[in-house]
């Protein structure tokens, strides 16, 4: 229907009495037509008008009606202007009580058997469901038989009293769909045969209570202004439990009126029979005595003619639909709406997309939108749904939304972002032998396949690359491919397969002595090559000849006996045969060695004699030494060296030996002695002579000491003129020289206590003779400084050593030192746990036990400062740590982080009315969310202007700005939260503000 800005009511000009009659007929009914409809934005007053609502204008007939020409009445015909004004109130909307649904309805209402108090009024909550919206608040709604507005004058008026249902948990949420049946508790209609069922505890969508029941409410005393075209309920004087007398209907005329709690001055939905008129409420019928009832036949309970009357008894349904339309209306409202069923996804191009390429992703279901899980790997145009490959990575998910009635389905596809692929640079073997192996490789993309060109000659393995050798031949490429479409790539790299030569035998002796060396040959000629090995290892050498053009040779020499194979290898590329050859190395006599004098002077003699019998003496140099062939007495002929030589031949002709080393010396004659011979008690200098090889003695042992052969000598008490000797003896020819010594008293320490302390502790040693200097065997462990300031490093052990020179003598006295250390290694029970979990702290311990703990961190949370572990509940990430001594008293620190999960919840919500009314109950709204870490909360009016704002969970709105208490009415949120995970959110509705 239109809505007009302005409605103008042109009449013609009245002259004589008809003229005033008709005119006060006209101002009555503009007056009641103005307190009907208020004077709101939608009417212009006029000039003259005194703030009416209407503007009267004589004119001349106009024969059109609309808003700019107004609707015409002809004279005197008061009756059409009536109805003329019921057709503008209609047509134009201009009847504050219009029905905006979601409401509540009258269905059916009865006057019950003639002559009796069996009425009823029975109510369907009616509204169209939404995957968010399928219930109806009717707390707070008021029904009454309000009929002042209806007609005013004589017999009419507002009868004190009416009924609302009570502000209780059953009303707050009543199921679109539902009929309420309340019925008169003075006396009850036969035709209620439901039983009683105020709260749907079948779940029918049926409710059947009496009217003094306590989920309804009574007022006795309002509204209290009789024959009066306006009215407004009160929030105040009502009490539990309903009475029918405060609603029941008048047989010759009355008017059911239901009122919604936020507009408590006018009607949502009004019933009039007998008194009014059309143009008074909603739906008005002429008639309804009593005996008879009138119920809605369809859906359209704003139309008088969806209306109809039937007699009590005969044509009511208490607590049912009426049948036909209305029933179909009726179920239609209680079917909950579903979520939308998306399509699945297709791609144009496949789910593996290469780098900087497109694919066309579509779904049969129109309407919806498209985004991508990572849009840095794989991005998609939320309306067309292009999706480009960004970068390599995936599977990326793709959803497809669809939103529908309040409803929201989705379909998600994967498409995975692969580089091009690159093939590398294929690397192996270039020479493979029959039956041979070789793995190729490649630096490209992994994951490929392996081929070869020829199979006959080469095959590969496909996965691993492994390549065999089949036949001679090549070269045959090794193939590795990549990728596949636009991304795949090949690389090769070419072998050539070999086949190995055949080797004729080699000839030589079969046997061989140790010691010997003897020649080998095999005729195999291309350019002499090839390679001669003999097994076991140790038993020959070889030294092989290979002439160019002419067969190859080898010097065998036997070094132990054995059998021994020797190997004659050759080939091309790699590709090789051998030919082995089979000798016996037979061991030579084992000669002991000979005993006798290694010495001998010039000119004398001395035997020499083997074990072994039946051999012969040689001399390597006569001009030094001869000996006796079968005797072995040897003469010495000049000063020097020579070999004495003892040969034993077995039967198989191999010889062995056995050597001695005679020494031809003439008398020695030592030099002087060198070297210092002043030293002190204790000290040592070391003498020397040109003559090697003799012996030194001291002549007062208790006073200096000397090394026999190093000539090292030691004050073992002071003394002046101590005979030193060096005597040289050669083959039985002695000679001698000999030095006095003087030995000196040395400084005297007194001794310094081994020490013990801990890392990176000092203490100050202080020796007896000043000046001197210390050193540390470990400075690892312990350093020292020439003040004497010992530092603890680490754990461990040392040695001091403190040097110090008086009267040229030398002293130093050693200080064991033992460095103690100790550490802590603080653990946890788990280092990452979820929030409200437990954990456990355990120090282990390293150092001397028993260990003390002296402190824990942070003491907030750890009060116990000497518990030797913890265990308690973190409420957040928490670093920790643990300070204690050893048994040494060295101290440590060690410390560990425990991780809290704080669970995300997704249970954000706002509720969508409170009643700020300072009854204890629903007074503040509030945002909840269970793992909210942030808050932005902000709340308009329906200006547009914010009346509240916070950023603390726990402050809610109670329905005022700045001081003052806001007006009843629907108010918009915006919230933007910042969940425990890092994500944020952003929710908006709106919020029924009711007092």
């Amino acid at each position: 229907m239109p809505e007009f800005d302005r409605l103008v009511i042109r009449v013609p000009e009245f002259s004589g009495g008809a003229s005033d009659m008709a005119r006060n007929r006209v101002r009555s009914y503009l007056s009641e037509m103005r307190a009907k409809i208020g004077c709101g934005t939608r009417f212009e007053a006029g000039p003259k008008a005194r703030g009416a609502c209407i503007t009267l204008k004589n004119n001349n007939q106009i024969p059109a009606v609309s808003p700019e020409s107004g609707i015409f009445v002809p004279p005197f015909r008061t009756n059409m202007l009536k109805a003329l004004l019921s057709l503008a109130l209609l047509a134009g909307s201009f009847a504050a009580g219009a029905q905006t649904l979601p409401g509540l309805v009258l269905n059916e209402l009865s006057q019950g058997q003639t002559s009796s108090q069996k009425e009823y009024f029975e109510f369907v909550v009616a509204g169209t469901r939404t995957c968010t919206d399928s219930t109806l608040d009717l707390r707070g709604w008021i029904f009454d038989d309000n009929n002042g507005w209806i007609a005013t004058g004589s017999g009419t008026g507002i009868a004190a009293g009416a009924m609302r249902f009570a502000n209780v948990a059953n009303w707050a949420a009543v199921p679109y769909g539902s009929v309420i049946l309340i019925y008169s508790d003075i006396e009850k209609n036969n035709s209620i045969t439901l039983p009683d069922d105020p709260t749907d505890a079948n779940h029918d969508y049926v409710y059947v209570l009496k009217a003094n029941s306590t989920l309804l409410q009574k007022n006795t005393t309002d509204p209290s202004a009789p024959s009066s075209a306006s009215f407004t309920y009160s929030t105040t004087g009502w009490s539990n439990g309903g009475d029918w007398a405060t609603v029941a209907l008048a047989n010759g005329g009355d008017g059911v009126v239901i009122v919604k709690p936020t507009t408590l001055n006018n009607e949502y939905f009004s019933f009039g029979f007998v008194i009014g008129s059309a143009s008074t409420a909603t739906v008005w019928v002429p008639d309804m005595p009593g005996g008879k009832n009138y119920f809605l036949t369809n859906a359209n309970f704003s139309q008088a003619a969806s209306w109809q009357q039937g007699d009590a008894g005969l044509n009511e349904t208490p607590g049912a639909p009426n049948g036909g339309a209305n029933t179909t209306w009726i179920n239609s409202m209680r079917v909950q709406a579903t979520g939308v069923t998306v399509a699945a996804v297709s791609s144009s191009n496949g789910n593996v997309l290469c780098v900087g390429s497109t694919t066309t992703l579509s779904s049969t279901t129109p309407g919806g939108t498209w985004s991508s899980a990572t849009p840095g790997v794989v991005s998609v145009n939320s309306s067309t749904g292009v999706a480009t490959a960004v970068a390599a990575g995936g599977p990326v998910t793709i959803t497809y939304t669809v939103t529908s009635g309040g409803c929201t389905g989705t379909a998600t596809y994967d498409i995975t972002s692969v580089s091009a692929a690159n093939a590398g640079t294929v690397s192996g073997a270039a020479n493979l032998c029959v039956g041979a192996t070789s793995t190729f490789t490649s630096n490209g993309t992994p994951g490929g396949t392996w081929s070869s060109s020829n199979a006959a000659v080469a095959t590969v393995n496909p996965a691993t690359g492994v390549v065999t050798g089949v036949t001679g031949g090549g070269p045959v490429n090794i193939i590795y491919s990549v990728g596949s479409g636009a991304c795949a790539a090949t690389a090769s790299a070419p072998i050539t397969v070999t086949a190995a030569p055949v080797l004729q035998p080699t000839t030589g002796p079969a046997t061989l002595c140790v010691g010997t060396t003897a020649q080998f040959t095999n005729p195999f000629q291309p350019n002499g090559a090839g390679t001669w090995t003999a097994t076991p290892a140790g038993l020959v050498t070889v030294s092989p000849t290979l002439p160019a053009g002419g067969p190859s040779i080898v010097n065998v020499t036997a070094v132990a006996p054995g059998a021994v194979t020797l190997n004659f290898t050759a080939g091309t590329a790699g590709c090789t045969s051998t030919m082995p050859f089979a000798l016996l190395v037979v061991a030579t006599p084992v000669v002991p060695a000979s005993t006798g004098a290694s010495n001998v002077c010039v000119g004398g003699t001395t035997p020499l004699s083997n074990s072994a019998p039946g051999g012969t003496w040689s001399s390597a140099d006569g001009t030094i030494a001869t000996v006796n062939p079968a005797t072995g007495v040897v003469t010495g002929v000049a000063t020097g060296t020579a070999n004495i030589i003892y040969t034993v031949t077995n039967a198989a002709g191999c010889t062995g030996t056995s050597q001695a080393t005679i020494t031809v010396t003439s008398t020695p004659a030592p030099g002087p002695i060198t070297g210092n011979t002043t030293l002190c008690v204790g000290g040592t200098s070391t003498l020397a002579n040109t003559l090697a090889g003799g012996t030194w003695s001291s002549g007062n042992t208790a006073l200096a000491t000397i090394n026999a052969t190093t000539g090292v000598v030691t004050g073992i008490a002071p003394g002046t003129s101590i005979p030193i000797t060096y005597t040289v003896t050669n083959n039985g020819c002695t000679g001698t020289a000999n030095t006095t010594v003087t030995v000196n008293a040395a400084p005297v320490l007194a001794p310094i206590a081994a020490q013990a302390l801990c890392a990176g502790s000092t203490a100050t040693l202080t020796p007896s003779i000043a000046g001197g200097a210390w050193t540390s065997s470990n400075p690892a462990a312990a350093t020292i400084s020439n003040t004497g300031v010992l530092t603890g490093v680490a754990a461990g052990n040392t040695q001091l050593t403190y040097t110090v020179t008086s009267g040229g003598c030398t002293a130093s006295q050693v200080v064991n030192v033992t460095v103690n250390s100790a550490a802590v290694q603080l653990t946890a029970s788990a280092t990452t746990i979820n929030a409200g979990q437990s954990v456990t702290l355990t120090p282990v311990w390293t150092g001397t036990a028993p260990f003390t703990v002296t402190a824990w961190a942070p003491p907030a949370l750890l009060p116990n400062q000497t518990a030797a572990t913890q265990t308690l509940t973190p409420p957040a990430t928490t670093t920790f740590s643990v300070t204690g001594n050893d048994a040494n008293g060295c101290t440590a620190t060690g410390s560990v982080t425990v991780t809290v999960n704080v669970p995300v919840t997704d249970d954000l919500f706002v509720p969508n009315y409170f009643t700020p009314n300072n009854d204890g109950r629903n007074d503040v709204l509030y945002f909840y969310g269970s793992s909210v870490t942030a808050l932005d909360f902000r709340i308009f009016n329906q200006w547009g202007e914010q009346v509240f704002a916070s950023t603390d969970k726990a402050r809610g709105w109670d329905g005022s700005a700045s001081g003052k208490q806001q007006p009843v009415g629907v108010y918009m949120y915006v919230a933007k939260v910042t969940l425990a995970n890092g994500q944020t959110r952003t929710l908006k509705g709106s919020i029924n503000l009711i007092r």
